[in-house]
């Protein structure tokens, strides 16, 4: 049996009037029936949430409004979530009537494929070993909040080497980060490879059970990974690594079986996996920002 849902007349009103104060990011409204009827009404995946969202605030490309503008035309179900986003907004007082028209400079315009090669050339030269140098304490902190909040043992940045054959970590937030950092892992293994491979993220709790499991680390400081969650790491516009974050548990041998030495960790569920798509999105702004900045010149005070 089908299940149909229909857009109500509030959410329409709300969007009606979101499209008129934001005709550039919402005229493609106009093309919806009054009546959207979607197949199933099921939200739209968490890694396409937070486009929406930024949608609803405005804040989006025009090139990526578009590509969101396509999918939502062949999942005209996903509209409810942008309008609960839209009127969350409005409640919140977030939305304004008006917003400033930024344009781009023209004199700029004639740099901007000059800025692309140099930044391009630039993401060529990030290897494992000199990524922290484009890092700050500020980022450090922020990934650090993440991983407590989701309830996470320690977190790492895994970043591919220079000829894309092994992940490594670049950075970790725990306390033996002497010994996990620099930890290296062939792309074609494990969990971390393949949410690189694939480019989608990736949460488990008793991951420890998957064969797709690489231990090797577990071995190296004689831990059991209870949960994980790895999201693709992107910066200067392509996936260049991950970052995951773990649960960890101690094993003890009893009875020739391995059992739990302390208290089974609670596990992670959607909530901390978007927590971690978020901060990751952050962290990807803030390098690009900065790289962008330093090929400028552009010395804030």
């Amino acid at each position: 049996m089908r299940n149909y849902y229909k857009i109500l007349s509030p959410e329409r009103l709300i969007f009606s009037e979101h499209a008129r104060e934001r005709s550039s990011d919402f005229q493609f409204l106009q093309r919806f029936e009054a009546e959207v009827i979607g197949h199933g009404g099921e939200p739209p995946p968490i890694e396409f949430r937070e486009n929406l969202r930024r949608l609803a605030r405005g804040n989006i490309p025009a090139r990526e409004r578009q590509a969101l503008t396509d999918r939502l035309e062949a999942h005209r179900e996903w509209i409810r979530f942008l309008a609960s986003e839209v009127k969350s907004l409005r409640t919140k007082g977030v939305i304004m009537a008006e917003r400033p028209n930024f344009l781009s400079n023209e004199k700029f315009l004639a740099l901007s494929n000059t800025l692309a090669e140099h930044l391009g050339q630039t993401a060529q030269n990030i290897t494992p070993e000199n990524f922290p140098g484009i890092c700050d304490e500020r980022i450090y902190q922020l990934l650090k909040d993440a991983f407590r909040r989701v309830g996470a043992d320690e977190g790492s940045i895994w970043i591919l080497d220079r000829a894309r054959e092994h992940l490594v970590i670049a950075y970790n937030s725990g306390d033996r980060f002497e010994e996990v950092t620099g930890f290296k892992q062939p792309l074609r293994e494990g969990i971390v490879g393949l949410v690189v491979a694939s480019e989608q993220s990736f949460m488990e709790t008793e991951v420890y059970k998957n064969a797709r499991h690489n231990r090797k680390l577990d071995d190296k400081l004689s831990v059991t990974t209870y949960a994980m969650i790895v999201v693709p790491f992107y910066f200067l516009n392509e996936c260049r690594g991950v970052i995951s974050c773990v649960q960890l548990m101690k094993i003890k041998t009893e009875a020739d079986r391995s059992v739990p030495a302390a208290p089974v960790p609670p596990g992670f569920d959607l909530h901390h996996l978007s927590t971690i798509q978020s901060v990751a999105l952050i962290v990807r702004d803030l390098i690009d920002y900065r790289l962008l900045r330093i090929s400028v010149a552009w010395n804030q005070p």
